[in-house]
């Protein structure tokens, strides 16, 4: 797991040129998420729009691209930083707080560069700085093994917990009756195998292009519930499907 915070605005930013974890004293979600970072021995990286994804050591200057000014420019330079610091096979999930950010901007233009790469998303708070000091918790809760609906009893705003799967092309917001939903959760998946839970089991995707480069295999062995599936580390492991030979779609 990467535990990722957005950058700040001008406003909250360094007037000279600093590393980037110390780059936004205004930011203090930036803060939170590197401590829990240090604290639990996570890599932590940060989404800027005037950067891209950066490492917290890497040095930045005063910028001001807003994405809602700078749409193309944001993306490109996400398109090109998230596969270049993440890579492919290096982590499965990213945990991304946004703070005082535009959450849902942000996520519209992350969310399919993360996909590309087979980096599952996951994400909670809204503007501004909404559950900032469960940031540890939720990370601690993820690495232990956890569910969804366990971590929505934490947090004060349980509807902002959101999870988009890396595996399956359409990706969907989860709700709360889809996320304790089995059957949904492998539907989501795409990789249900017959036989696994009381529902009938899905077929499994005839084309590796139909899941995607990387999915999430289940592996129905532990957990007795859906949410659990997806997020506890004895249930589930992610692996590469051989799709050489056929293009993405």
């Amino acid at each position: 797991m990467v535990l990722c915070s957005a950058d700040a605005s001008p406003d909250s930013q360094r007037s000279q040129p600093d590393r980037a974890e110390h780059f936004f004293p205004g930011g203090h979600w930036v803060g939170a998420v590197r401590n829990a970072s240090h604290e639990l021995g996570v890599r932590f990286v940060i989404l800027t729009t005037g950067y891209g994804l950066v490492n917290p050591d890497e040095v930045l200057e005063k910028y001001d691209k807003h994405i809602d000014q700078y749409r193309a420019y944001v993306t490109e330079k996400w398109r090109k930083t998230v596969p270049l610091l993440l890579g492919k096979g290096q982590y499965d999930l990213m945990l991304f707080y946004a703070g005082g950010c535009p959450r849902d901007k942000y996520l519209e233009v992350l969310k399919p560069i993360l996909r590309s790469i087979g980096i599952a998303l996951i994400t909670f708070g809204q503007p501004n700085m909404c559950d900032v000091g469960k940031v540890r918790r939720v990370a601690t809760m993820l690495i232990n093994g956890t569910s969804l609906d366990k971590l929505r009893t934490i947090l004060r705003y349980p509807a902002k917990l959101e999870y988009y799967s890396a595996s399956y092309k359409k990706q969907r917001r989860l709700t709360p009756r889809a996320a304790d939903s089995r059957y949904a959760l492998e539907k989501l998946a795409g990789l249900a195998r017959k036989g696994s839970g009381k529902r009938p089991g899905l077929p499994r995707p005839a084309r590796a292009a139909d899941a995607g480069r990387w999915a999430l295999r289940l592996r129905l062995t532990h957990c007795n519930t859906a949410s659990n599936i997806l997020l506890c580390p004895q249930c589930y492991e992610s692996d590469r499907i051989d799709s050489t030979s056929t293009a993405m779609t």
